[in-house]
């Protein structure tokens, strides 16, 4: 579900989005469900996480299967999350990132 939420919730914030694509190169790499235990839904409305269940799901759940790396250009990780992030969460964790990679560069 953390993955759901991030796709929905988080990445459906209009200016996580505009901060994310002016700052970052983002890549979501997402393997192919097991069709046995992880189907595409049939009807993707359904897919659609409910109020509760956002308000329900703790910050960083899903941390087993899910990260955002943070990296330089030549691949140094400056910072990462794990699991599912709000999206100011989100949001203040890239400026978290920046600031140090700004930092890096002097």
């Amino acid at each position: 579900m953390g993955g759901n939420l991030m796709r929905t919730v988080t990445f459906a914030d209009e200016k996580l989005v505009a901060l994310v694509n002016a700052a970052l190169i983002p890549v979501w790499h997402n393997q192919a469900p097991d069709s046995r235990n992880d189907p595409a839904p049939e009807n993707p409305e359904a897919a659609q996480p409910s109020a509760a269940d956002v308000a329900a799901y703790p910050v960083g759940g899903g941390g087993g299967n899910m990260r955002a790396y943070f990296c330089t250009p030549d691949g140094l990780v400056l910072h990462y999350l794990e699991g599912y992030w709000p999206a100011a969460e989100f949001g203040a964790e890239v400026r978290c990132a920046l600031k140090r990679y700004a930092e890096l560069k002097k």
